[in-house]
């Protein structure tokens, strides 16, 4: 092989469509697929209103894989209300899934969110958000939020046995909030500021927090550091010294390889390996059928 050889494939590489580029991009961009078994599940009623409410961003992309998290958790914490944010691509068809396999739901339109956005936020800020989709899971989540307490949750979860720290923590009165633990540090910031002791390693996938945070704080936040790429470095910064803890990441794993044990409550798939084994669809055939 010449000296040529591995820019010319880099650059061939470039020319062809993301999702043909490896395996983990041709199955994250087919998602839908391999989740089908969760549309063979029985619903699984939500609450329409409690102090715990559930908030998730939803895409067409991985409404089965959405299905397959909020189910797999809700089994276990069946008093909690849903909140599904449309993230714009959400179709006519998508609504009748989620209201057909989690009746009671709340889904909160694109276009429903853009217009009480607009008048919350002060214009400059309503920009960023519009630019950069990850912010909705921070301005959005805590606007339409109704409850005592807030769990985020991403997509790409999986619950495999019941989560009893996540059900302790959900009937304390004013537990301390709680976070996936990620494989590394995940505050993407340049600065910090000075006085803040930021929680170590959080991953904003699977998380929780006593009632909501004001806009204000939140894009005050954005300001001051001058970051707006994504939620998880602000909410580590609201988050600073609230007494948050990280789970236990020996049951509440953020995956990066290896066996899962068989007692492990969760598995979070993060996606640059989401697919590198097929561990992850394995995994949620086995809720399906328990779901059935």
């Amino acid at each position: 092989m010449n000296g040529n050889t591995l820019p010319l494939v880099a650059r061939l590489t470039e020319l062809m469509p993301w999702r043909f580029r490896s395996k983990n991009n041709l199955m994250m961009a087919t998602a839908n697929w391999f989740f089908e078994g969760i549309r063979k599940t029985v619903p699984v009623k939500v609450a329409e209103a409690s102090d715990v409410e559930i908030h998730s961003l939803i895409c067409h992309r991985d409404v089965n894989m959405m299905l397959t998290s909020a189910k797999s958790f809700l089994r276990f914490l069946p008093s909690a209300a849903l909140v599904l944010h449309d993230d714009g691509s959400i179709t006519p068809s998508d609504i009748g899934l989620f209201e057909k396999h989690v009746p009671g739901a709340r889904i909160v339109s694109r276009a429903e969110a853009d217009a009480a956005m607009r008048e919350a936020l002060p214009a400059d800020v309503y920009a960023q958000r519009a630019k950069y989709f990850f912010l909705l899971k921070l301005f959005d989540f805590n606007h339409f939020h109704r409850g005592t307490k807030t769990i985020l949750l991403d997509s790409d979860i999986v619950f495999l046995n019941e989560p009893r720290e996540i059900i302790e923590w959900a009937n304390t009165p004013n537990a301390a909030p709680f976070y996936n633990e990620d494989w590394c540090p995940s505050y993407r910031a340049k600065t910090i500021p000075e006085g803040v002791e930021l929680p170590p390693k959080l991953n904003a996938g699977f998380m929780g927090y006593d009632g909501r945070f004001d806009l204000r704080e939140i894009w005050e936040c954005c300001q001051g550091v001058d970051y707006w790429l994504e939620d998880q470095t602000i909410y580590a910064l609201l988050l600073a010294g609230s007494g948050a803890k990280a789970l236990d990441p020996h049951r509440y794993r953020v995956y990066t390889g290896g066996p899962v044990e068989p007692t492990t409550p969760m598995v979070h798939f993060i996606s640059p390996n989401r697919f590198t084994t097929l561990l992850y669809p394995r995994l949620a055939r086995k809720v399906h059928q328990s779901l059935r």
